[in-house]
């Protein structure tokens, strides 16, 4: 669970934090020059190692290909997600660098100085060091966590709080990609689709997938709440067949569950990484998930999906896959110093939102169009 801090702890933190930034911008004012029209090298920093913000930062890797053939882009990663920037085709380069070492930060300005055209700062949370390498790799740089009064962006790109995905068309087209498509660009390897196509083999349709696993406890259901997810499926959707996602280092947790005797329309469905995950996703009809890295996979295969969110405006706010086949559930307000946990959310509404899915005309193709909110 996350610590509980009450409201002052919180504001006392959150007026600490913006002391050391502005006393970091102080020490490192280094403003550089603007984009050039045609950029030969573009960075991404993505060292949070937060496998979603990856994902959706791979619809600027393929729009900036397509506009600047030519164009170099190396990826910043944290340890455990470099090897998503090494299997994807557009990435040329990919540089891991700790999201919190200040002898990090000093390797990476020396390494890139003067060699990227742009740079764009994805981390979740900014950081003293994290300006520090912002000011010293001497590109045109924009940072999506800065607040007005840094005076980081450099680079034209939509302010702080808004959707992440708007965010970054603003940064393609001030690089001069016209109209971009923002889905993301994520591949599915012919093993794990075949893999896939195996663990489903014989089930019938539509297929309903959950994801019970979030980063978190309170992003994760338990057992008790993925029971009653699925019997609420099997109310509004009786002839569905339903698919359980469960990463292979779960799947001791989920047999502790006890919920394999759901008869021979339910099926768990062990995957070795996120390719294997992408690969069972774009079979799926309907995908029930807390907000991880699977549902921007989701949005990107067009497939509907129900999406439950802690109450965190921000986070919804920047983080919701932009889609429009995508329905929002978010957990009750609590107060600051409590969690706020998707469990929470009422089985009522669950239910209406399945009720909206199932009674689309055109549920069983996956190609329906409804709105965020559950009527």
């Amino acid at each position: 669970m996350h610590e509980r801090i009450s409201d002052g702890q919180r504001a006392l933190r959150l007026g600490l934090r913006d002391a050391r930034l502005r006393l970091a911008l102080a020490c490192f004012d280094r403003t550089p020059p603007p984009a050039p029209a045609q950029p030969a090298s573009v960075a991404f920093s993505l060292r949070d190692g937060k496998i979603g913000d990856f994902v959706v930062a791979s619809a600027c890797f393929r729009e900036l290909k397509r506009q600047y053939p030519a164009l170099r882009i190396t990826v910043i990663s944290a340890a455990s997600t470099a090897f998503l920037a090494r299997n994807h085709a557009r990435v040329d380069e990919t540089i891991v660098a700790s999201p919190r070492s200040w002898w990090s930060a000093a390797r990476l300005a020396a390494r890139g100085h003067g060699r990227f055209d742009a740079f764009v700062d994805l981390t979740e949370t900014l950081r003293p060091s994290d300006i520090f390498t912002l000011r010293f790799l001497g590109a045109p740089s924009n940072a999506l966590d800065a607040r007005h009064g840094f005076r980081l962006n450099t680079l034209p790109i939509v302010a702080r709080g808004r959707n992440t995905t708007h965010a970054l068309r603003s940064l393609l087209e001030s690089l001069g990609v016209a109209r971009p498509d923002m889905m993301p660009d994520w591949p599915t390897p012919i093993a794990a689709a075949a893999s896939a196509q195996r663990a489903l083999a014989g089930l019938g349709l539509p297929l309903v997938g959950i994801n019970p696993f979030g980063s978190v406890p309170c992003r994760s259901f338990d057992a008790s709440y993925l029971s009653q997810l699925i019997a609420q499926v099997r109310q509004r959707m009786p002839g569905a067949s339903v698919v359980m996602i469960v990463p292979r280092y779960q799947s001791a947790r989920f047999a502790r569950w006890g919920l394999s005797g759901q008869g021979t329309a339910f099926r768990p469905v062990e995957v070795a990484d996120i390719y294997e995950s992408t690969a069972v996703i774009e079979r799926l009809n309907l995908l029930l998930s807390p907000d991880t890295a699977l549902t921007h996979i989701a949005a990107a295969r067009r497939i509907p999906q129900i999406v439950f969110f802690t109450y965190d405006r921000e986070n919804l706010s920047r983080w919701c896959p932009d889609s429009r086949l995508v329905l929002v559930l978010e957990a009750p307000a609590v107060a600051q110093s409590a969690d706020s946990d998707v469990k929470q959310i009422p089985m009522a509404e669950v239910d209406r939102a399945l009720r909206t899915v199932a009674g689309a005309p055109t549920f069983a193709d996956g190609v329906q169009d409804f709105s965020r909110q559950p009527a």
